[in-house]
């Protein structure tokens, strides 16, 4: 049997590294008085990355000043062109709006300043062989569709799903412990079949 040709997603260098993620779909139903969510399992998605773009994931997340440094040139000149507007437009509706647009860029400046040093956290927790697990879905949520028609999609390492306690996958996904314990008996019938399978397949080439 020919072995698999596998191409980096990112950079599209041939790489051995293959990973197998459950597609996690939620579906919101807005009602007038309150919102309902649908949830169900998605596609199983095969991705690849070579170990150069894991590696230097895994170092820009480490060590996150590049990207606190964009945020921060980004949110400053949003905050100066409001200051600008404010102190030379003499109207007062609009000065109401650019002062509106400030706060709302400061919010934002420094909920995902908190996000990406929560992040940087975790990871330091993390072996090493953790890290590149998790950053390697980490880069493949970036390359992911994240919606579908009306479907939120994240995406877990299968692994993740056959081996972690569901309770705690759920709350880190937002995702439904019964649903993630039906998708865990989902793959491990759909594994069992595709050994009998192979099995069968195996005995008939011996015959």
């Amino acid at each position: 049997m020919e072995k698999e040709i596998l191409h980096c997603k990112q950079c599209g260098k041939e790489t051995d590294n293959k990973l197998e993620l459950v597609t996690l779909k939620t579906m919101v139903d807005r009602g007038f008085r309150k919102n309902k969510y649908y949830q169900a399992m998605g596609d199983i998605v095969t991705v690849s990355f070579c170990d150069e773009c894991i590696d230097r994931h895994v170092e820009e997340v480490l060590n996150p000043k590049r990207v606190v440094l964009k945020l921060s040139l980004l949110s400053a000149v949003v905050l100066l062109g409001c200051s600008f507007l404010f102190w030379f437009v003499q109207v007062t509706a609009f000065r109401v709006f650019c002062g509106i647009i400030a706060l709302i860029t400061a919010l934002a400046f420094f909920q995902e300043l908190k996000r990406i040093l929560k992040k940087t956290e975790k990871l330091k927790k993390q072996s090493e062989e953790e890290r590149r697990k998790s950053m390697a879905v980490d880069l493949a949520t970036r390359h992911l569709p994240k919606r579908h028609e009306d479907a939120e999609l994240a995406y877990v390492d299968i692994r993740r799903v056959m081996r972690d306690n569901l309770e705690l996958l759920g709350k880190e996904y937002g995702f439904s412990y019964n649903k993630l314990v039906a998708i865990r008996d989902y793959l491990r019938k759909e594994k069992r079949k595709l050994r009998k399978e192979e099995n069968e397949t195996e005995d008939g080439a011996a015959e």
